[in-house]
């Protein structure tokens, strides 16, 4: 079981774009607060 891997990290006016490849399928994620993601 692989821990989720950050792809990428973009900062963008008060929004926070995260992409995190699972190793399926990429997930994009924008919030504009914290964001927490729990694997299985």
């Amino acid at each position: 079981m692989k821990p989720f891997k950050l792809a990428s990290w973009d900062k963008k006016g008060s929004y926070t774009h995260i992409k995190i490849d699972s190793g399926a399928e990429p997930l994009l994620i924008g919030e504009g607060y914290c964001t927490i993601i729990a694997g299985p």
